[in-house]
């Protein structure tokens, strides 16, 4: 009879509306727990834990900033550069490099003496600056990182 249909198929929509937004809220709820999780697992950290996420970020920032400088010294080659005029560029580096939206300050200085200490950069006394040869860069960086990681020579 059309009466039962009719009452079947309003069971059925309700039924579905239900199952769907059961569904919904258990998706949302699947959410906000990966999310807690995540979030947890970044905060939870104590002690060492801390020191070593805070050293690992640092580490992180700090050759962000180097590959920056050094991208930017590298498409500059040709010209004379100096720390002076890395401090007036400075801000306008990573906006370059990166593409960033906005100047970004950073210690152009202290960086620049990172790539010094990496042995890709020679800072003169009177502060200009003189980037080795673009194909000694790889092997400068193999070394620099085999110190680090006090590892043999492996090209033998």
């Amino acid at each position: 009879p059309p009466c039962l249909q009719n009452v079947y198929t309003h069971w059925l929509l309700s039924f579905w509306l239900l199952r769907t937004l059961f569904n919904y809220r258990n998706a949302l709820v699947r959410y906000d727990l990966l999310a807690n999780r995540f979030l947890t697992s970044r905060l939870a950290a104590r002690g060492v834990g801390v020191k070593r996420y805070l050293r690992g970020e640092a580490a992180a920032q700090s050759a962000l900033r180097a590959s920056a400088l050094l991208s930017w010294l590298l498409t500059r080659a040709g010209s004379r550069t100096s720390l002076s005029a890395l401090r007036a560029d400075g801000p306008r580096i990573l906006e370059v490099v990166l593409g960033c939206e906005r100047a970004v300050r950073f210690d152009t200085e202290e960086t620049a003496r990172e790539l010094e200490r990496m042995g890709l950069l020679v800072i003169a006394s009177g502060g200009d600056l003189r980037l080795v040869p673009r194909e000694e860069i790889p092997t400068r960086l193999r070394a620099h990182w085999q110190r680090l990681l006090e590892l043999p020579d492996a090209r033998g």
